[in-house]
Parts: C-alpha cells; structure tokens; sequence
C-alpha cells in the first residue's frame, strides 16, 4: 500500500505543521483528520520514502546519514 505526506492545518500563526506519513490506498478519498488524533490535515502527496529519523548518542562525532540515509 502507498505511504503519502499529510501535514496538520495550524490554528494560528504561531503553530507550525506537523507531517504524518500514513499508508492509504491510492484510490481512497484524501483524509481531512488524523485517524488517531483527529486533528484536521491535508494530503501533501506520495511519500517517495519512509522518513528517517537521525540520532547520535556522540554530539561531537561526525553523522553517517545523508539525505537518502544512514550507512
């Protein structure tokens, strides 16, 4: 199943989007809620891949991760 972009709709000016990846049909109606959160969101598009989350236990030590992954 295909993983697209959602992102939340801010209240206000001083609220920043957040993204959500979630996995839904490609013939399936757009969502206008989180399913679990039920904050309003709107599609952004196909999610080209899973996003990467980085971590580093040694702030002082060079990254393995680039902008297509981690080695």
């Amino acid at each position: 199943m295909p993983l697209f972009r959602y992102q939340t709709i801010p209240k206000n000016s001083q609220e920043s989007p957040r993204d959500y990846f979630l996995e839904q049909e490609s013939t399936a109606a757009p969502l206008s809620f989180h399913p679990e959160t039920q904050e309003p969101i709107h599609k952004i598009g196909l999610a080209l891949q899973p996003p990467i989350s980085f971590s580093n236990d040694e702030p002082d030590s060079p990254s393995q991760c680039g902008p297509f992954g981690c080695s």
